[in-house]
This record gives C-alpha cells, sequence and structure tokens, in this order.
C-alpha cells in the first residue's frame, strides 16, 4: 500500500505549502476577520454533508479512486483560489470544493492505516512513523511558501501547491486494494455519533477541532497583524516543525509500551501555552513559542491519534471514520460560526484562544473513551470482515 502513503506524502507537501497562508489570502481578499470565519465554517459544513457520501463510494469503488476523486477536488479547489485573487466572490465555492475534498481524501488514507498496521496490534509506533515521514516532506514547506509569496504572490504559491498535488496522483495509479470485508452503514454512522457510551469519543474528538481552529486559523491570523511578514512566519512555522522531529519516534515507542499517560503532560502544557499566546507581539517570542508547542504536541496526537486508530481496528472501520469526520467538522463549523459570532461583538483574543485551551483538556476524554468503548461496546459483527 506504499501507493497511498507517497499520495499522502506529495499531497502534504502540496498543501503544507499553503495551509498556513489560506486564513491570510481569506483575510487580504476581504478585508475583514468575519469573511474568513464564514469561509472556514462553509468549509467544513461542506465537510459535514459529503462525508456520507465519500464513505458509499469508498466502499462501491475502493480506496484508490475514492483518493483519486479526493485529488482531483483539492486541484478544483486550487485553481478557485487562484481565481479568487481577481474575483474574491469565488471564496465561497472554493471552501465549498475543499471541504468536498476532505472525506475523499482522508477516509482511504486512515482506512488504508488501519488495515495495513492491524496484524501488529499497536498503532504508535505507526502513527510516528507517519508523522516523522509527513513531517520531512514539509519540514521547508511553509519558509518556501512564505519566499513564493514575498516574492510573486498568492496566485504563484496556490499554482506551485497545484502542481504538487496532481504529482500525488501518479503513485495511486501503482497500488491496489483489496475491498472485500470493507462494510458501510449510515445507520451505524449514526449510532457511532449518538451512542453515550461513546461521548467521551465524540467529547474529544470535538475538543480536537476546537484547538485545530485556534491552531491553524487563529493564530497565523493574529501573528500576521502583529506584523509578522509572511516570509517570517514560514520560517517560524519550518523550524518549529524541524525541532518537533526530535521527540516524535520517542513518543511513538513511549505509547505503544506504557499507554496513553503521557498525553496529560503535553496537553496540561499547550493548553497553558494557548491561554498565554495573545500576549505575544515579538517575531522571536512566536518562534519560541511555536517551537515548544509543536514539539509538545507531539505528545498530545501521538497518543491522541493512537487511540483513535486502535479503537477504529476493533470495531467498524469506514462507519467509525465517517462519524468522525462529522464529529470533527461539525463541532468546527459550531466554532467558527462562534468566531464570526465573537469579532462581530468584538471578544477579546483571549477568550477566543481560552476556548481552544479548554478543547485542548477536553481531548484527555479519548483516554478514558477509548478504552471503556472497547470494553463494553462493540459492534454484533466477525472481527474479520468488519468494516
Amino acid at each position: 500500500m506504499w501507493g497511498i502513503y507517497l499520495h499522502a506524502c506529495f499531497r502534504n507537501l502540496g498543501m503544507s505549502l499553503i495551509g498556513i497562508f489560506i486564513p491570510i489570502y481569506v483575510y487580504q481578499l476581504t478585508g475583514s476577520f468575519l469573511w474568513v470565519f464564514l469561509f472556514y465554517l462553509i468549509y467544513h459544513a461542506s465537510d459535514v454533508l459529503t462525508a456520507p457520501l465519500a464513505g458509499w463510494f469508498m466502499r462501491r469503488f475502493g480506496v484508490d479512486k475514492t483518493a483519486i476523486v479526493g485529488t482531483f477536488l483539492r486541484v478544483l479547489f486550487l485553481y478557485l483560489m487562484i481565481l479568487a485573487k481577481d474575483q474574491p466572490d469565488l471564496l465561497n465555492p472554493a471552501a465549498i470544493i475543499w471541504g468536498m475534498t476532505i472525506p475523499f481524501a482522508w477516509l482511504p488514507y486512515h482506512y488504508t492505516i488501519v488495515a495495513e498496521e492491524e496484524k501488529y496490534g499497536k498503532f504508535g509506533s505507526a502513527v510516528a512513523k507517519i508523522a516523522i515521514i509527513e513531517k520531512i516532506t514539509a519540514a521547508l514547506a511553509p519558509f518556501i511558501g512564505g519566499l513564493i509569496i514575498y516574492f510573486s504572490g498568492f496566485k504563484a504559491l496556490y499554482g506551485v501547491g497545484l502542481m504538487i498535488v496532481v504529482i500525488s496522483l501518479i503513485p495511486m495509479l501503482i497500488d491496489s486494494f483489496d475491498r472485500r470485508g470493507m462494510r458501510f452503514d449510515f445507520d451505524k454512522v449514526i449510532t457511532e455519533i449518538f451512542n453515550p457510551k461513546l461521548w467521551p469519543i465524540t467529547l474529544s474528538l470535538a475538543g480536537s477541532s476546537l484547538e485545530e481552529k485556534v491552531y491553524n486559523v487563529l493564530r497565523p491570523l493574529i501573528m500576521y497583524v502583529g506584523l509578522i511578514t509572511v516570509a517570517q512566519l514560514g520560517g517560524i512555522e519550518s523550524i518549529s516543525t524541524i525541532l518537533s522531529l526530535i521527540i516524535t519516534w520517542w513518543a511513538g515507542q513511549w505509547v505503544d509500551k506504557k499507554g496513553f499517560g503521557i498525553m496529560k503532560i503535553g496537553v496540561a502544557v499547550n493548553a497553558l501555552g494557548l491561554l498565554l499566546f495573545p500576549f505575544l507581539h515579538q517575531g522571536w517570542a512566536f518562534l519560541i513559542f511555536n517551537s515548544i508547542y509543536l514539539i509538545v504536541s507531539v505528545l498530545v496526537w501521538t497518543p491522541f491519534n493512537t487511540a483513535i486508530y486502535e479503537y477504529a481496528c476493533k470495531n467498524r472501520r469506514l462507519e467509525f471514520f465517517v462519524a468522525r469526520e462529522i464529529i470533527l467538522n461539525s463541532a468546527a463549523a459550531l466554532f467558527c460560526a462562534l468566531l464570526f459570532l465573537g469579532f462581530w461583538q468584538h471578544f477579546s483574543w483571549q477568550v477566543l484562544f481560552g476556548i481552544g485551551s479548554l478543547g485542548l483538556i477536553m481531548c484527555l476524554a479519548i483516554i478514558k473513551g477509548v478504552s471503556h468503548a472497547q470494553s463494553e461496546y462493540k459492534f454484533k459483527v466477525n472481527p474479520a470482515t468488519s468494516g
């Protein structure tokens, strides 16, 4: 299954060039934070509505074809973002297409990891290995992206990202995947979301969305309006990513041997960091914060993702990942609506970053949720054919 991993690496490289700059681009075109949050609200709502279709499509046509559709949608998204430079009205259609892209791109990826790694029974090392590969391929991308914007503008940046995403199609042509045993029943997806025994998992997924929006949308915006140039912003992101490689493999080994307890340390440190971030105003302070935050994030997301994969391995994989997509993006859409309201009513940055800090603490529920769900709640299916 190296095809889908290579595909993911190229896709990650292409999107790492532009990811941190998307909210800044929308802000530049619209001149309003409100439009930034509306853009992301539309994006997440589109993802929620598309996830069941992507699950059905993957069950019907397979992992590789689903990922190929996701790539074509991502190319269309990037093309619309290029056109939006001169036609800002295209931002909303771009957000819709981007939202449609995500389940078609990520469901095959997550399903493949579980299918390939379940024979080992432990996912900590696998999650760490994947994270290292992604970090290596994308480590310099934000810095390069910042330089492209500085010298050539956003159009050139999205053009380069588009070409790399197109190249990511090639590895998919060498892959194949056996669909036998893959199941998809939307009723089971609803069961996953609303079963009370799984609420700790739902709570943790929602919390991760709150943190993600604060870190990937609010953080770049506050750095940009704090007079950090796009080149400096990209450089800070790249340096921080490289430094985080130091402990990624170690964290995976720790989780496999000693469990998820290390996650509590990471959550405590980064929750405090988010509370302090709005008070930073200098480039060197942003660099120090970002480096520490990304390094410590390894202690959060390695056990978090390990827990998710271990749970998915023991239950209906595809249906769970579709439910996961719906939960994550429903929470993110609601938070974007809150951000829209917050800036309209002139909430302080500190309050909004405090919500991100709360989201990190909510992530700790995954520890209890996974152990509880695995011991007390499983779908009545043959483990050999669970989908």
